[in-house]
């Protein structure tokens, strides 16, 4: 079992190694599913990324997103909440559930649109060359004939 002083560095650690990850990627939006970590029991609750990085309940009902940066770079950090509070509820008519994955999909679901646009462009513009590809080997072709039958 880990001491309190190995806990905190544990915590420390992960937090160090979430920013790491959020220098790297550099992602635009966050949805924080991360409760409050000012809560001593927990420890790392003073480390800069998780104060950065917290929501809350409130947040979540009111649709709060905060700003914050990370060497330089903005986030935009969605307020959500823990998803232990509703998975742990016996019911399926839990708002709080319902809430959270109408939250991911409000968030997410235009970031998959893009994807297929893209990959739609990205078909039109394959169409497009082997069309032209075809046009060369056409009009090739057309040539040699008009040339052969002279």
């Amino acid at each position: 079992m880990m001491n309190e002083n190995e806990k905190d560095r544990a915590m420390c650690e992960a937090y160090n190694v979430t920013r790491e990850m959020l220098q790297m990627i550099k992602p635009k939006i966050i949805v924080s599913c991360q409760c409050s970590t000012l809560n001593i029991k927990w420890g790392g609750g003073t480390h800069d990324i998780a104060r950065k990085l917290c929501s809350s309940m409130r947040g979540a009902e009111n649709g709060e997103v905060n700003e914050t940066y990370i060497e330089g770079h903005k986030i935009h950090v969605v307020q959500a909440y823990h998803p232990g509070g509703f998975l742990n509820h016996r019911s399926h008519e839990d708002p709080n559930g319902e809430r959270l994955r109408r939250l991911l999909l409000r968030v997410y679901r235009p970031c998959d649109w893009e994807l297929k646009r893209k990959e739609v462009e990205a078909k039109v513009v394959s169409m497009n060359n082997f069309i032209n590809e075809l046009g060369h080997i056409y009009g090739f072709a057309h040539g040699y004939l008009r040339w052969v039958s002279n």
